[in-house]
């Protein structure tokens, strides 16, 4: 143990002792806030202190071990080289430059780029630049627009829905109640968070070796690749273990029945026209101008609908449906913001959906586990690897069908 060492290890031990003996004044009782935060930094210290004297200690094995040959024992000097049981200049060079001491001109010679052996490959094969290319990422709308509720401590999370309202009252006289109801207008939507997890593997050569920040950079596509997951459930999926999509039909009559279905005809671009008119008249007034409703499509059905003409060869979308970049740059189809998805349906053959239009608060979304992102490092150490596990649990379905009208091709 050298002084450095040891004098950080009497210091921590002082800082521990100190921190130990205030708080055992206080034991049994609740710490004042001034007295806890003198113990805490006192505890800190120590830490830091004992920190720094494992840095002395590892510097001097590291030491050691980089002045000592593999064998054991002194390699022996090449024709006019250095004598026996030294190191030759090219060894040292290579000793100080991993301790990255600084070299002298003989010692610099000695390390050449052009020889891999002697230094070549301590040189980065390529130069990169600061920024990464990437494809474009996938837009994801669903969450933003949805009802979305945490739970923590249930399993599940019901809405009370009203399935049927009461009939009218009756004109009747003074003494009269009026017929009995016989309606039972409550119901319950209920929505079970879904496991959902990933995991990635990174080899610590890379992490340690690459010009990028590697760690940074699968985190944030492990993120945004739970997004794409949870969108496509939101939009497509079966209810089997993961949320009910706005495109699908649940054979236990959850979500939105086909009795919300409005034919898509293709047959010329008047009926497909009228096809999206008739979707959004099929909505009641206060769905049609929710602040929340969109149309929701595919692209390719979007360049469709752009392309549409009428009986003069005019673009029916600009002067008729309408085309307007007002709404936070959305094209407007019918007064409308129009959502491109790239995981909305884009088959149009008959009995697929083609297209939705709906208040899109009244899909609800329910998450136990937001996201969580876990760092695996002792598990793969055998492979010298850090393993990267991200995880949440949500489920979603539509909470009130008639506030949504689905394009069914015919």
């Amino acid at each position: 143990m050298n002084e450095n060492e040891k004098r950080l290890r009497e210091e921590a031990a002082n800082a521990y002792e100190q921190g130990k003996s205030l708080l055992a004044q206080f034991e049994g009782k609740a710490l004042p806030e001034e007295t806890s935060k003198q113990i805490d930094a006192f505890f800190d210290e120590c830490d830091s202190k004992l920190a720094d004297a494992r840095r002395y200690e590892k510097a001097g094995q590291l030491d050691t071990h980089l002045n000592k040959p593999a064998d054991g024992a002194r390699l022996p000097a090449p024709a006019g080289g250095a004598k026996t049981g030294e190191l030759t200049l090219q060894e040292k060079a290579f000793n100080k430059a991993l301790r990255k001491q600084d070299l002298t001109s003989d010692e610099s010679k000695a390390l050449q780029a052009g020889d891999d052996t002697a230094g070549g490959y301590l040189l980065a094969p390529m130069s990169f630049a600061q920024g990464l290319l990437k494809f474009v990422d996938d837009l994801v709308y669903i969450r933003q627009l949805a009802t979305v509720e945490q739970i923590t401590q249930a399993e599940s999370l019901g809405y009370l829905s009203l399935d049927a309202d009461l009939a009218d009252p009756e004109w009747t006289v003074e003494l009269d109640t009026g017929p009995d109801d016989t309606v039972k207008p409550f119901g319950k939507r209920v929505l079970t968070p879904h496991p959902l997890a990933k995991q990635v593997k990174i080899s610590n050569t890379l992490i340690r070796k690459s010009t990028k920040p590697i760690e940074q950079i699968v985190q944030q596509r492990l993120g945004y690749k739970l997004g794409v997951t949870q969108e496509k459930g939101f939009l497509v999926g079966d209810g089997a273990q993961k949320p009910l999509g706005l495109f699908s039909v649940d054979p236990n009559g959850a979500g939105i029945p086909t009795t919300r279905d409005v034919t898509y005809t293709q047959t010329d671009d008047k009926t497909r026209s009228d096809s999206f008119i008739d979707a959004k008249y099929s909505l009641k007034a206060q769905y049609q101008m929710s602040k929340s409703t969109r149309w929701l499509m595919h692209r390719d059905l979007v360049k469709t609908v752009r392309k549409l003409r009428d009986s003069n060869n005019q673009f029916m979308w600009q002067p008729g449906l309408g085309l307007s970049n007002d709404f936070g740059g959305a094209p407007m189809l019918l007064d409308v913001p129009v959502l491109m998805s790239e995981y909305a349906p884009n088959t149009y053959t008959s009995g697929l959906y083609a297209a939705l239009l709906g208040d899109i608060s009244f899909y609800g979304i329910v998450d136990a586990l937001s996201m969580q992102l876990q760092v695996v490092r002792e598990l793969y150490a055998r492979t010298n690897q850090t393993g990267y596990i991200i995880r949440a649990e949500s489920d979603g379905m539509p909470l009130l069908a008639e506030a949504f009208a689905r394009l069914k091709c015919a």
